[in-house]
């Protein structure tokens, strides 16, 4: 899960009106970028790869991104890389992020972390 005050207002609406993105974990040696659907604040893993990936190697990135205009091209999105602790509640297994590092592009959703 994701904390909410880490985010200027831009970047939260975004990430919150945003429903795919993208989670890189590791599986063995190499990394493995797959597409998820998930809620600002956490997603809902279950007994997926990606959990068992997460608690061999719990260093993850995850992109969240859209295209605003294909004319002119301007895309735009936020990752968040950092690490990931597996947590259970009475929906089932979640992940929280912990992002050191967080880079963004594209109108409003750039600027100052």
């Amino acid at each position: 899960m994701m904390k909410q005050k880490r985010y200027h207002s831009q970047m939260t609406e975004f990430l919150e009106k945003s429903k795919l993105g993208r989670i890189a974990t590791s599986f063995g040696d190499l990394p493995r970028v797959v597409p998820i659907t998930y809620e600002f604040g956490s997603w809902n893993l279950n007994k997926s790869v990606k959990f068992r990936n997460i608690r061999k190697n719990n260093r993850v990135a995850l992109v969240v991104d859209d295209l605003v205009s294909a004319s002119p091209w301007t895309p735009r999105g936020l990752q968040i890389r950092g690490t990931a602790e597996v947590q259970e509640n009475n929906d089932g297994l979640f992940v929280k992020i912990t992002p050191p590092r967080k880079v963004s592009w594209g109108p409003g959703v750039s600027g100052k972390w």
